[in-house]
């Protein structure tokens, strides 16, 4: 099991703002409770960020489950503090 975890950090984007892309938003959706596999809701947000030319995909506070992302330019990955990646094993196809 891999877990990341920031929480305490201060420099926190403004959830407001069009370039931050909250995964536990519509369209989005992730699950935060680290049963359900948020890998498709995750890359989702990594997507529209990359098409709007960049961005930040915010993740709050919860444990979200995933397999292998692809990472784009531009693109910002943020953990709230009590927020993490939980890996779940081998890839899933997207």
């Amino acid at each position: 099991m891999v877990l990341a975890a920031d929480p305490w950090e201060t420099d926190v984007p403004d959830v407001s703002s069009q370039s931050v892309y909250n995964v536990k938003d519509a369209p989005f959706n992730a699950d935060a409770t680290g049963s359900g596999l948020s890998t498709a809701a995750i890359q989702k947000a990594i997507d529209k960020a990359s098409a709007a030319g960049g961005g930040t995909v915010y993740l709050p506070q919860g444990i979200f489950k995933s397999a292998n992302l692809v990472l784009k330019s531009n693109v910002n990955i943020y953990l709230a503090g009590g927020g993490g990646i939980k890996g779940s094993g081998p890839s899933l196809r997207i």
